[in-house]
């Protein structure tokens, strides 16, 4: 949008803006895809901030924890989270390890876990029932928007 504006001249700008909704409804966000609230597990601050940036451009609500421990106590206490992203290293619990902890009572709860790491050198994934993904880091936005779609359709309408 421009705006073009001379000195004492008022304007008024209504922008229409997509409303994520609440608990396990999924609505439209600007790009298209389902608006969810995610938690983010990522211990290195930079790529935290960039994920994040990512996720919100996308028209994502982002709960952003810097440990294990820190996305459990969340988990627990916000019956918002509709996608879990974890970084598989992480200082005080692998991200797997993370998963299959919150999936304990969230069954459904689609997973994406982002490492640094060769797929090779991976931990199994297949323990992890239920929707789940992986994305190499470094990722492109795309890919990023691909894999929660994908994750969500996988999950069905109500994620809890």
């Amino acid at each position: 949008m421009i705006v073009d504006a001379e000195v004492g001249t008022n304007y008024k700008l209504c922008l229409k803006l997509k409303n994520c909704g609440g608990r396990g409804r999924m609505t439209e966000s600007a790009l298209g895809g389902a608006c969810l609230t995610i938690l983010l597990v990522e211990d290195e601050p930079l790529i935290a901030l960039t994920i994040t940036d990512i996720l919100e451009e996308l028209g994502h609500s982002v709960l952003e924890c810097a440990s294990a421990k820190q996305a459990l106590e969340l988990a627990q206490a916000d019956r918002r989270i509709e996608l879990l992203i974890t970084d598989i290293g992480l200082p005080d619990m692998q991200g797997d390890a993370l998963a299959r902890e919150i999936r304990a009572s969230r069954p459904n709860l689609p997973v994406l876990i982002s490492t640094g790491r060769m797929a090779g050198s991976l931990p199994s994934l297949d323990e992890l029932a239920g929707p789940v993904e992986h994305l190499t880091k470094p990722f492109l936005m795309d890919d990023l928007q691909s894999a929660i779609a994908r994750l969500t359709a996988a999950a069905g309408p109500e994620i809890r």
